[in-house]
């Protein structure tokens, strides 16, 4: 019962603050501007994504960034300094606007501005994110993928009392889960607004591992608020849900990383799926 009633009022609390704000014909637009950019078109993808940016109020920092390597691909390098600058004051890495810039851009006035510049900005981006609310997300990731799952991957290292661990590690997915909803509740939802592109960029995991159990479904309501206003992305809800099916060994509703040899063969099954995705912002298969 007592879950039941946190549920409904984290639903009630998103639907309230839904309202002003839908993101989906930004997503559906940015992912036009992602199919255009690998095609190196330029222009036309630089054109979309300014499109989707005009859409919402608040831009995530992955799609500044391409919206940036478009630009000074277009030698367009005010523009691209502009949203290389914005995406750094999100939270956007340093490193790799470097690995972005061509060598134009790098000949131009705009390229040692933005490189003495970014620590400032990305010390100001970290003064403005709630810090108690990272950390709290990002020992919850390093319990999820170092101590249970054994990653290897690079993060932010936490002492954990192991002689407390149960027998079964993966008994602490639950646990993790409790203290991410409890979280939420404190907090909100952990947006890229909230803790910044970096931790943001992993959270999805939390969800992944917990979501797409059968007992934990009950939570997908709040999820898909919150992917419609901008705090939970497209892609990450779509294999969350597809792996929820296939735990109920039911057919997956988008298909994303789920085998598709079979439906690719049938034109009007990818049109069908295609409708679904394009509802939720999730990219397109391409049907030839």
């Amino acid at each position: 019962m007592k879950k039941y009633i946190f549920t409904m009022t984290l639903i009630i609390f998103f639907s309230l603050s839904l309202l002003g704000q839908n993101y989906i014909e930004y997503y559906n637009l940015c992912n036009e501007a992602e199919k255009e950019l690998d095609l190196k078109n330029y222009n036309k993808a630089l054109f979309l994504y300014e499109t989707a940016f005009k859409k919402v109020d608040y831009i995530h920092a992955e799609k500044m960034s391409r919206a940036y390597k478009c630009a000074i691909n277009c030698e367009k390098f005010e523009t691209g300094f502009t949203f290389a600058k914005t995406a750094i004051l999100k939270g956007f890495p340093i490193r790799y606007i470097k690995n972005i810039a061509n060598r134009k851009f790098k000949r131009t006035k705009y390229y040692p501005t933005l490189i003495d510049s970014s620590t400032y900005w990305l010390n100001l981006h970290n003064s403005k994110i709630n810090q108690k609310y990272k950390n709290i997300i990002d020992s919850l990731l390093f319990i999820d993928q170092k101590i249970i799952r054994g990653s290897n991957q690079k993060m932010t290292e936490f002492n954990i009392n192991k002689k407390n661990l149960p027998t079964n590690l993966f008994d602490l997915d639950s646990e993790i889960f409790k203290t991410l909803l409890g979280s939420i509740e404190k907090y909100g939802f952990p947006s890229e607004q909230n803790i910044g592109y970096v931790t943001f960029a992993n959270v999805w995991v939390l969800f992944h591992h917990n979501v797409r159990l059968p007992e934990n479904r009950y939570y997908l309501p709040v999820l898909e608020k919150a992917l419609k206003r901008g705090d939970y992305l497209p892609r990450d809800f779509a294999w969350m849900y597809d792996q929820g099916c296939l735990n109920l060994g039911i057919e997956p509703l988008f298909y994303f990383y789920v085998p598709t040899d079979k439906i690719r063969k049938d034109k009007n099954k990818l049109v069908a799926i295609n409708e679904i995705r394009k509802k939720y912002g999730v990219e397109l298969f391409t049907i030839e």
